[in-house]
């Protein structure tokens, strides 16, 4: 679509629900209420949410990077009247349908959590986001809300995420001396081996890559991971497997902490580095994952 610079205000008057619909649906007052699978209240109807979030999504597409970054300040505030619920235990997940394909990456690895076994969700370029609205709403539907709020988050805390010292303060296996935000970016759209990384060159590829990961069904990225922690409250232990680049899993295999380590309230969901295809029988070296899976107890 055309490139507007409508201001963010006129954005909003089109994308989120009027003063006098969202009280009333966070009061409970909406009679299309429903309720998320093991017991989370969805605020207003799963349809006028998804609905509300796809026009954001339109109106945020149709904008430059700066103009972007005004609007998205502008949707965050809105968007406190609607927040996220809280996430669901992770005992009421187990029963969902397992990825008999995921779990091969995690058979005869004893580096890995073996009390973890991974959930299928649809890998349609959408599967970070179906994971975490998997954690929240216990359906794995509301994946464009969780796009929407990890970009956001993106851009309200860009300093943070483009900060080594914060991408490093969980747990991972990289060389101390290494620079996570410069290897982050290698694996980004645009990126050109022969460009020197300055600081300037990473944070105009941040900004690239947080415009595509505004389009539906786009792959995303550890950038995007380290976000989601902070929108869901709680650490992710993504975890990579020992398969394919060594390299890229001493990167890759951590724990993503949200900005502030106050939201943690001990709380850790996972999430597996997945390929749709499983393991190749090609030669490994080169195997990249494509897909992403939430992982609970194995009960």
């Amino acid at each position: 679509g055309d490139v507007t610079n409508e201001s963010p205000q006129n954005i909003l008057v089109h994308t989120v629900p009027d003063e006098a619909t969202v009280p009333d649906a966070l009061a409970g007052e909406s009679s299309d209420r429903v309720t998320g699978k093991g017991g989370n209240d969805v605020s207003i109807s799963d349809e006028s949410r998804e609905g509300m979030f796809s026009d954001i999504q339109k109106a945020l597409l149709a904008m430059k990077y700066d103009v972007l970054e005004a609007a998205a300040l502008s949707i965050i505030k809105e968007l406190q009247r609607l927040p996220l619920p809280e996430m669901l235990p992770l005992y009421s997940l187990v029963d969902h349908r397992k990825d008999d394909t995921a779990k091969t990456f995690l058979e005869n690895d004893t580096t890995l959590p073996l009390d973890k076994v991974p959930l299928y969700v649809y890998g349609d370029g959408n599967c970070l986001f179906r994971c975490a609205s998997m954690f929240v709403f216990g359906t794995d539907k509301f994946h464009t809300e969780m796009r929407i709020r990890t970009v956001l988050e993106l851009i309200k805390n860009k300093r943070t995420y483009l900060s080594d010292s914060y991408l490093k303060s969980g747990w991972g296996e990289e060389p101390h001396n290494a620079s996570l935000k410069e290897k982050l970016v290698t694996f980004l759209d645009g990126y050109d081996p022969s460009n020197v990384l300055t600081d300037y060159c990473i944070e105009k590829l941040y900004e690239s890559n947080i415009l595509k990961s505004l389009k539906p069904n786009a792959s995303v990225d550890m950038w995007n991971v380290y976000a989601l922690s902070t929108v869901l409250r709680c650490r992710i232990r993504i975890i990579y497997p020992q398969y394919g680049n060594a390299e890229n899993r001493k990167f890759f295999n951590r724990t993503a902490l949200p900005v502030t380590t106050d939201m943690t309230q001990n709380h850790e969901r996972t999430i597996l580095w997945s390929h749709t295809q499983g393991k190749q029988s090609a030669e490994t070296e080169y195997w990249l994952p494509n897909h992403f899976a939430p992982c609970v107890p194995n009960k």
